[in-house]
């Protein structure tokens, strides 16, 4: 391998290094970057979401929270009646009431028709007495709610009120029952007052929407049933036979704020209040959307610095380069072993030394001329001389 391309080699492997070093330093500073970015920026929203479920259900807790504090209801022990021991089923009827349940019925539905979301409005004192609004079938025979694993907490706890899992109601919705303790005047407690809060809106609302260009919303509950799924899979459990059940089961298991799984980029928050969780997973190829799009350009740009500065190393590695060659071809010509001429010499100088050269490179090739033309000289003097002393001694 001649000095030239040797030359040329060492430069490039430089230049090429330079090059990819660089390359990788932005990718990875622009991957880490856009990835906080959008994971502050996805955190941002699902606050705000999880807000909006809690400002959303803060109506019921406050509706009941004012109903309890009523006369009426912190007078109700004995006043209503019980049907937990009933051994057949009837309707519940407006017409069947007494005066006060009447009473009470009428301060449930003025609540009730002050919110489309609500579905119905019960109390239930520590005997087992019953009240609600509006009228429905039920099966009385069977209905003691203190048998109920979310009485049973609220009762024994320290809790002001609670919400249950999500369930079909008595008007075929899907609800979820916000409950709160009722107390008398002397501060103790004598039953239970709750309502049941339609999800059905809340749900088409959050399903619907797009965070980003991917994202979508999904909320669990303190079971795993699916409430909300933006992939439409809700009022499911995360153990159901689909593609994405693996993905589910993992973002409810897991404690990370933010993380990367399988092909999906996950933000999660807890909702202590409700005892829910909630998440927004994207496409993990979103993430790095922008800083992807830009290392395009930065590949191109990088491209063509490569290729700029390799031709201009190049050439400057050709101008060191040449003046050693002209030597060498020189030295090459004058140990060849033909006739070396001042015409043939100066033919041959002109066309090694035809290129222009500049700074150092020129000066070393006008040297390299100058050191030839003399030892051109010396040697046609020299032959001079030996042709002289060939001729004297033929003589």
């Amino acid at each position: 391998m001649n000095i030239r391309k040797r030359v040329n080699i060492t430069f490039f492997i430089c230049i090429i290094t330079l090059c990819v070093v660089n390359f990788l330093l932005c990718f990875f500073t622009l991957h880490h970057v856009d990835h906080t970015r959008f994971a502050e920026s996805a955190h941002a929203i699902l606050s705000r979401e999880v807000l909006g479920i809690l400002k959303t259900f803060k109506y019921g807790n406050d509706s009941i929270t004012f109903l309890e504090q009523t006369n009426e209801l912190k007078d109700i022990s004995g006043k209503i009646r019980t049907y937990h021991s009933q051994s057949s089923d009837s309707s519940f009827e407006y017409s069947k009431l007494n005066t006060f349940e009447k009473l009470i019925y009428n301060k449930f539905m003025q609540t009730i028709r002050s919110y489309d979301d609500y579905d119905l409005l019960f109390v239930i004192t520590e005997d087992g007495h019953y009240l609600q609004a509006p009228e429905g079938e039920r099966k009385f025979s069977a209905l003691d709610l203190r048998e109920r694993h979310w009485y049973k907490e609220l009762v024994t706890s320290d809790k002001d009120w609670v919400i249950t899992r999500s369930f079909k109601s008595l008007f075929d919705n899907m609800v979820i029952c916000i409950a709160a303790k009722v107390r008398n005047d002397n501060g103790d407690l004598i039953g239970v007052i709750g309502i049941n809060y339609i999800l059905d809106d809340l749900v088409a609302e959050l399903e619907s929407k797009r965070i980003h260009n991917t994202g979508y919303l999904v909320v669990f509950d303190n079971e795993g049933k699916i409430l909300i799924d933006g992939n439409k899979n809700q009022n499911k459990s995360i153990n159901y036979e689909h593609p994405q059940s693996h993905l589910l089961k993992n973002v409810f298991a897991r404690d990370d704020s933010s993380y990367s799984f399988q092909s999906s980029f996950i933000v999660s928050q807890d909702i202590p209040e409700l005892g829910w969780k909630a998440a927004i997973i994207f496409d993990k190829d979103e993430v790095t959307e922008e800083s992807m799009a830009l290392m395009r350009y930065i590949a191109v740009a990088c491209m063509l610095l490569f290729l700029t500065f390799f031709l201009l190393i190049r050439k400057l590695g050709n101008d060191i380069v040449r003046p050693i060659e002209r030597l060498s071809k020189i030295s090459d010509f004058y140990t060849s072993g033909h006739e070396i001429t001042e015409e043939a010499i100066k033919r041959k100088l002109d066309r090694i030394f035809s290129s222009k050269f500049f700074g150092e490179t020129s000066q070393l090739s006008r040297s390299i001329r100058i050191l030839t033309e003399a030892l051109y000289d010396r040697i046609r003097h020299a032959r001079e001389e030996s042709n002289a002393k060939s001729t004297f001694l033929a003589n």
